[in-house]
């Protein structure tokens, strides 16, 4: 199933540590999103294992820094604006399956954030993100500017250079959000008990990475550039 998802289906691997979670029982749902959509779906495969899986054609705004916006339904004189990408969720139990992929598609995001175990703070607080779009970066340069301090288990930023976030895809409302760092301690403890130690010193390593962001345009850096301004996580 892992070479499936990652090797075939190329899934980012910010989504990584969320599937091992899910595998040890840890997550009820696990929600894909894949720009080839074009590449079938090795569904007896997960059926075979005990997992339901539902396939979604969606589209995706085109906006930098890894953000986009997920709607069923485009105007024709739009699409040059949006990617055609394939939504897969997967879960043990099929009535729950549909019932998050109906609140997911139809913008009930307290149902689809708790069946995905995401913290409450944490989805409560993704109208701020969304509302910044291409900026969402900006809101944890705020964040940190407010309280100086970033723990290594909220950093989201691997995800933009294709990297492994230790706290996989969700977007934390804050930087030093204790119910945040649990989730990502929570699916570091996963990634390491089920064997994957080479693995889980690499998330480690990814999430102590400095990351500089450009206020005036939400752009992300590994690198230091002028008017970006520096989170140091720890």
């Amino acid at each position: 199933m892992i070479k499936h998802l990652f090797t075939y289906h190329k899934v980012q691997l910010s989504v990584f540590p969320e599937f091992i979670s899910f595998l040890r029982g840890n997550k009820r749902i696990l929600r894909i999103v894949v720009d080839d959509s074009s590449k079938p779906f090795n569904t007896p495969l997960f059926l075979d294992n005990g997992f339901y899986v539902s396939q979604k054609e969606l589209f995706c705004s085109k906006q930098k820094n890894s953000f986009g916006s997920l709607v069923t339904n485009i105007e024709v004189e739009h699409l040059k604006n949006y990617n055609k990408v394939t939504m897969f969720s997967i879960s043990r139990l099929r009535n729950e399956l549909k019932d998050f992929e109906k609140a997911e598609l139809f913008g009930d995001v307290e149902k689809a954030g708790e069946y995905l175990g995401y913290p409450s703070c944490c989805i409560k607080n993704i109208g701020v993100i969304n509302s910044l779009s291409d900026l969402w970066a900006t809101h944890y340069l705020d964040d940190y500017a407010r309280f100086n301090n970033a723990s290594l288990f909220t950093n989201r930023f691997p995800i933009t250079w294709g990297g492994m976030s230790i706290v996989g895809e969700l977007f934390p409302c804050s930087l030093s959000c204790i119910n945040a760092i649990n989730y990502g301690k929570a699916l570091l403890k996963d990634v390491k008990e089920i064997g994957y130690i080479s693995i889980s010193e690499v998330m480690i390593r990814h999430a102590k990475t400095q990351i500089y962001i450009n206020p005036e345009d939400g752009g992300v850096s590994k690198i230091i550039h002028d008017q970006f301004k520096p989170i140091i996580f720890s």
